[in-house]
């Protein structure tokens, strides 16, 4: 099963592909709607959780993130916890957009939750392929 959503200037490009074990968000994500749209993502995610192995990785490379985003981040965050679905939460370092302050901020979140976070430094060539 697969989900893909394009990104664009304000929205992260999703590409949730269970059959591989690999969910992905890259780029910001600074839309007005940031709430219905983890939402939606969180609801798929349920309604999939049959597919989800133990090894699944959501990888999380975004850039920015603006106070609305934030909110329905840990909102998305909170209903994986609550669902108890077995994702392992990586969180991508981007070295030339230094995005500290949103590594920061899912490193927090998951210490909350109590939820597994990882963090991976990518190179100038791996952030290529998320680059708006």
């Amino acid at each position: 099963m697969k989900l893909l959503l394009s990104g664009n200037s304000t929205s992260p490009l999703v590409l949730f592909d269970l059959q591989a074990g690999f969910l992905s968000m890259a780029g910001v994500s600074t839309m007005p709607d940031a709430s219905l749209f983890y939402e939606q993502l969180a609801h798929w995610l349920k309604d999939h959780s049959a597919l989800i192995n133990s090894q699944t990785e959501l990888v999380m490379t975004l850039r920015f993130i603006n106070s609305a985003s934030m909110r329905a981040l840990y909102q998305f965050l909170r209903e994986i916890k609550e669902a108890r679905l077995p994702l392992r939460i990586v969180i991508t370092h981007l070295e030339s957009s230094d995005n500290s302050d949103v590594v920061e901020f899912f490193q927090e979140v998951c210490r909350i939750l109590d939820l597994p976070c990882e963090i991976r430094r990518a190179s100038s060539e791996e952030e290529t392929p998320f680059s708006s």
